[in-house]
């Protein structure tokens, strides 16, 4: 028996199952696939999504298709390391050890290495140790971190700081540009063609980096990986997958810069093209909620005596959802709730289409529901809340009448007794 449903674990060479792919997004996938092994100039794509609409489950399991095809793939979650000080290390950190790991020569990886260190250097020189080490850490070495602080060190005073900075702005274009070409080179190491697969076919596979929950980490950390990605690595052969909620990301570029910025027209700076992971067209979007409820509620082992009770909350959540677009997580959360629920208390009657209802404020609308609790909740708050007048069916109408009774005190003697005869037993008192 299980009161909460199991992570989904996606192993990193898994690709889209059908027993895990349950909205069918294998398509999607293939499109980014075809779109970004035909191109050679970088590219960077967001596949855009609120938070709970199963971005990160896609683009893991597009990650593993892309392995299991020889694409050289990076899948980096934003949020699990926006503690560094500065997203290149971050990002340079898993590009070495995807070299590393899929090179089968070390020579590759540590070429790219030094010129990534060479690049910091740049930005370290009017860093200071502590950030250095807290940046590089387990990336860059002790001894090649010892590098970058003695020359930080030695530089003594602001002036002569200052004068080390300019001097090494005279070499930063050649340092960043054979970082660059260093780079682009890469796919072409990493890429795993077909045995006896002509070099020039390897080459047409790109890396890809997936950066995930950009939305979620700190919002100056997503800017500067933003910021990075444009003018660090943009380089032909590498591409860069974006799993975001833009209208999150705004918020955080108005937060970084002032409410007065356009945000939208800023991000357009950055990124070529948008992925919609969800639609807004209702009719498949319920599809889409019916599937994933199914999906939740066979790890849940409901009894059979449950079963009307969970017929009835799945109408009500997708009813609810017309009203108000419902992630995911938040439909997950909704039938954790019902399950405690149901092994709290085995009493079956019609008040259940009211404890389901309630659950589904507790969640969506937790204002509504202290108004519920305290016995001041109106009718017509939550008509539009659960969408009960788009109900069409007759016993629904009923219990939108019995919602009614519960609701509105200016309730008629006439409308009472229609509630009498559908036999549902009030409340001793309202």
């Amino acid at each position: 028996m299980r009161l909460f449903p199991a992570e989904l674990e996606i192993e990193d060479n898994e690709g889209f199952s059908e027993e895990k792919d349950i909205f069918q997004r294998e398509k999607i996938g293939n499109g980014l696939t075809n779109i970004l092994t035909s191109v050679s100039d970088p590219c960077v794509v967001a596949v855009d999504g609120s938070w709970g609409s199963g971005k990160s489950v896609f683009l893991k399991m597009w990650a593993g298709e892309l392995r299991n095809d020889g694409i050289p793939v990076i899948y980096f979650d934003a949020f699990k390391n926006d503690y560094f000080d500065d997203a290149f290390i971050a990002i340079v950190g898993e590009i070495i050890n995807l070299a590393i790991k899929q090179s089968g020569e070390k020579s590759s990886a540590d070429e790219f290495k030094s010129k990534a260190l060479a690049v910091f250097k740049i930005f370290a020189l009017a860093g200071s140790k502590k950030l250095i080490e807290h940046a590089t850490f387990g990336v860059i070495g002790d001894e090649e971190v010892k590098d970058i602080t003695d020359a930080i060190t030695e530089t003594k005073g602001l002036e002569k700081q200052f004068d080390e900075i300019l001097k090494s702005y005279g070499n930063s274009h050649d340092v960043l540009e054979a970082f660059k070409k260093t780079l682009s080179d890469l796919p072409e190491v990493l890429g795993e063609g077909e045995e006896g697969e002509e070099a020039s076919d390897k080459n047409k596979k790109p890396l890809i980096i997936i950066i995930d929950e950009l939305d979620r980490c700190r919002p100056d950390f997503a800017l500067q990986i933003l910021e990075r990605i444009k003018h660090l690595f943009s380089v032909p052969n590498v591409h860069f997958v974006l799993g975001v909620h833009l209208e999150q990301l705004e918020n955080s570029v108005k937060y970084a810069y002032g409410g007065g910025i356009d945000a939208h027209t800023y991000l357009q700076k950055f990124i070529h093209f948008t992925v919609a992971l969800t639609t807004n067209n209702f009719r498949y979007r319920e599809m889409e909620y019916a599937t994933y409820m199914e999906h939740i509620i066979g790890q849940f082992d409901f009894n059979t005596a449950d079963k009307e009770f969970i017929n009835i909350a799945k109408e009500m959540i997708l009813k609810a959802s017309e009203r108000e677009s419902l992630s995911f997580r938040t439909i997950e959360r909704l039938l954790t709730k019902i399950c405690i629920l149901t092994r709290y208390s085995r009493v079956r009657n019609h008040q259940n289409h009211l404890v389901s209802g309630l659950c589904i404020l507790n969640v969506t609308n937790p204002g509504l529901f202290k108004k519920a609790k305290a016995g001041g909740l109106q009718f017509s708050e939550v008509e539009k809340a659960l969408g009960l007048s788009l109900i069409e069916d007759s016993q629904w109408g009923e219990i939108t009448e019995l919602w009614r009774y519960y609701t509105d005190y200016s309730f008629s003697q006439e409308d009472a007794e229609k509630i009498i005869s559908f036999q549902l037993p009030p409340m001793e008192q309202r």
